[in-house]
């Protein structure tokens, strides 16, 4: 093989390896040790006019802290760190619109990634838009979308509103981006009929037809006869509209529980002891994504609102939950964990089902949050489905709490006569998202 195919080869080796390294000085020290085989970009000519060397070096970018990525840059920070094979750059911005991803901008963030080949974030914007439109209709960002980007939204099978609201939004659009023209009334007309064909008008109610595209005179006299002939005649005749209802995503839910240490002998039931049986260290709250993985989901809501017995770690402590349910699961509910397609990263504060290689029918019991120490989390493959919306302090305050004190195998490590310690948590409680966000308003 001549020698520069074999440096090639060798580069596409070491390209899978070193930028992806944890440290930052393992990286500097690989490239500063193979600089036989690693191309260098810059040139330093050192030295005074009599003794001039030149140095050869790399361009370098520093993107170990991503400071600065928001909403409106990180879809354009992606394509350029996915352009020039900044790897872990890449890997910050897919993080960051995960935790960050609004309805708001999702349809946007949408249309970048498909365009830029990010299908993951792209179907976790359309999850977003799909079980949140109403957000997304009230927002600025619907009303400056293009044209061409709100006439692709139109074609979306999975929105959360109605025909009839779609209709209105569209309609405010409308009149938002001719209200200045000085021919309005025509303008209007002209830009709504380049929009009305992506309106699922036969999924309308006839006064909603009465009352909205009718009244503003969108449709030809000939359209509107079809239209009402399709809805109530046996021979539909065919129409310029589809006619199929959209499905919406189910919207976010939210669980949220006490984590209580208990002290002395291990029971689900205090035996009434003092005020030091038990500490309250503060009450989580779950975000559950029904509308990312609707499967795992439906399992972990069923295991809160029917009482069941299940196990959530976080680092080493593990919490059992107090006076639930020892029973089988019924034949209804599935034994083992659902398998759906995999959008959410295993972040500091995901939830997953605990899955290991070895098991071979995983049970759905066992839940994870995963700790910003990655070696302190359980090696696991199950589906992540949630995170922590607010208080992950609590969590962090029960782990300072039982690191000095507790040592699972050999218990108090100070003296014999300490009590014990066991975590639990209890008073589960299950909300919608506008349950939810009234209490956060209050």
């Amino acid at each position: 093989m001549p020698e520069a195919a074999q440096i090639m080869v060798k580069l596409a080796d070491v390209g899978k390896t070193w930028q992806n390294a944890k440290q930052i000085k393992e990286r500097t020290r690989y490239l500063l040790e193979h600089l036989d085989i690693i191309p260098t970009d810059v040139t330093f000519r050192v030295g005074s006019e009599d003794n001039i060397r030149d140095i050869k070096a790399h361009k370098y970018l520093y993107c170990e802290e991503s400071l600065g990525l928001t909403l409106e840059n990180a879809m354009d920070t992606l394509y350029c760190a996915k352009k020039y094979a900044v790897r872990r750059l890449l890997k910050q911005c897919r993080h960051f619109l995960q935790e960050n991803l609004t309805p708001e901008e999702a349809f946007t963030i949408h249309a970048k990634a498909v365009i830029w080949d990010e299908p993951k974030t792209a179907e976790l914007a359309m999850c977003t838009l799909s079980s949140q439109t109403g957000k997304f209709f009230s927002s600025p960002s619907f009303m400056e979308l293009p044209e061409k980007l709100l006439k692709k939204f139109l074609d979306s099978d999975e929105l959360s509103v109605s025909e009839n609201e779609i209709y209105q939004a569209v309609r405010k659009w409308v009149v938002k981006h001719t209200e200045n023209n000085p021919d309005y009334g025509n303008e209007f007309k002209r830009v709504f009929s380049r929009l009305i064909y992506g309106i699922r008008l036969p999924v309308m109610k006839p006064t909603e037809i009465a009352n909205g595209p009718a009244e503003d005179g969108i449709l030809t006299p000939a359209e509107l006869i079809d239209l009402y002939t399709y809805k109530f005649a046996e021979n539909k005749p065919a129409i310029p509209f589809p006619a199929e209802e959209r499905t919406a995503r189910p919207e976010p839910i939210y669980v949220s529980m006490d984590l209580i240490a208990h002290f002395g002998e291990e029971s689900e039931e205090l035996k009434g002891g003092t005020e030091f049986d038990e500490y309250i260290f503060g009450r989580i709250r779950l975000e559950v994504r029904c509308d990312v993985a609707p499967l795992a989901s439906k399992c972990f809501i069923f295991l809160c609102t029917d009482d069941r017995k299940f196990t959530l770690r976080y680092g080493d402590v593990e919490f059992d939950r107090r006076g639930a349910d020892d029973d089988p699961m019924p034949e209804d509910c599935p034994k083992t964990f659902p398998l759906e397609n995999r959008l959410l990263a295993n972040l500091p504060g995901m939830v997953s089902f605990v899955i290991c290689e070895e098991d071979a029918a995983p049970r759905v019991c066992e839940l994870q949050i995963c700790h910003d120490d990655k070696t302190a989390n359980k090696e696991t493959y199950g589906m992540v489905f949630a995170k922590v919306v607010s208080g992950m302090e609590t969590l962090k305050a029960v782990d300072s709490f039982r690191d000095p004190v507790w040592n699972r195998e050999c218990g108090h490590p100070f003296t014999e006569s300490m009590p014990a310690v066991f975590f639990y948590f209890g008073n589960v409680s299950v909300e919608a998202e506008s349950e939810y966000e009234q209490e956060e308003e209050l």
